[in-house]
């Protein structure tokens, strides 16, 4: 994600590994997620071990500094996306405890940690993705100012269309809706197209 805030620029990005086999290696192998402004960057990653997470957060905030612990394992927001993909049915619904997305904990500074919520899927209600065969996921917190719906097609290989995220502002009282719609797609071995003489591709994805 790039974004304007005030007179400078953020730039976070987050990498979600999963395992074809959730029966064997359920959840989510490792997560990396940065998040670079003017004035420094963060980088926040999670490995899988036996029971959990060996978290690792790096930040240019002296209040957070370097820490390194171990995290029981609980969903996480990151792996939701992926799990979409493989195989929705094994998405937890009603009572769950969920580790938000990297990128919300950075921005909204909360410890990390699993945070009691409610999870659903239901027939996609969208004006959006009504016409089209869709369900959608969310994850509503206790909490946390915040939820998390998910709209994708119910046929395989269920496709993301499109997410919303709800969250409460850290500098005022009132909340906030991100919205992302897909709107291009290419199925490419993109690491190929890495030379100049490929940017004309850029105009297929909607890119300037």
């Amino acid at each position: 994600r790039k974004f304007t805030t005030g007179i400078y620029d953020y730039t976070m990005a987050t990498t979600a590994f999963s395992a074809f086999d959730q029966d064997r290696y359920p959840g989510s192998i490792k997560i990396q997620s940065i998040s670079t402004e003017w004035c420094g960057s963060t980088y926040t990653q999670f490995n899988r071990i036996e029971n959990g997470y060996k978290v690792e957060l790096r930040s240019y905030f002296e209040n957070e500094g370097d820490q390194n612990f171990d995290l029981k394992y609980s969903l996480t927001e990151d792996e939701i996306f992926n799990q979409i993909r493989l195989d929705p049915q094994k998405l937890p619904t009603g009572r769950v405890k969920v580790i938000p997305s990297a990128q919300f904990l950075r921005l909204a500074h909360v410890d990390i940690a699993a945070y009691d919520g409610t999870g659903k899927i239901e027939e996609c209600r969208d004006d959006d993705f009504q016409k089209r065969s869709a369900k959608t996921y969310s994850i509503t917190y206790d909490r946390l100012d915040r939820r998390l719906a998910i709209h994708f097609e119910s046929d395989f290989p269920h496709r993301i269309l499109g997410w919303e995220e709800y969250t409460g502002s850290t500098i005022d009282s009132e909340s906030r809706t991100t919205k992302a719609r897909l709107t291009h797609q290419l199925r490419k071995d993109y690491w190929r197209y890495n030379s100049i003489s490929d940017m004309d591709m850029r105009a297929d994805l909607g890119l300037d």
